[in-house]
């Protein structure tokens, strides 16, 4: 509280001393009402302008049902032109599906089959 009363007194010294500085401080003031003003009405007009385009963005920017019946077009001939493909391909014969790990190495002690992961040889126990 006495701060304020501090800024009071010296706010009075400085219009006594200065008269002038009455105008200025009630340009700084104006200035101020001003700038205040402007900000909002911008802030108004944005927000406004967003909710707009957001409301009305389907009808703004609508492209019409040309696209989905394109791609439907399109996709219809590319599945007819697979089963063409698939109509003129024969069927190759089934072969049994043979699983084989990638790491496998052959023995060179026995010739038997030795997995990635270990160290020796399950069929001669020897090590590779």
């Amino acid at each position: 509280m006495i701060q304020v009363a501090i800024l009071v007194v010296l706010i009075t010294i400085a219009f006594i001393l200065a008269p002038w500085l009455i105008g200025v401080a009630i340009a700084l003031v104006a200035a101020y009402g001003v700038w205040l003003v402007l900000s909002a009405a911008i802030v108004v007009v944005l927000g406004i302008s967003f909710v707009l385009l957001h409301g009305f963005r389907e009808h703004l920017f609508y492209k019409g049902p040309g696209i989905s019946e394109k791609i439907d077009k399109v996709n219809e001939e590319f599945l007819l032109r697979e089963k063409g493909k698939q109509e003129l391909t024969p069927d190759p014969p089934e072969e049994p599906k043979v699983h084989q790990s990638k790491r496998v190495a052959l023995c060179k002690h026995c010739g038997g089959e030795i997995r990635g992961y270990t160290l020796y040889c399950p069929s001669c126990g020897r090590s590779t």
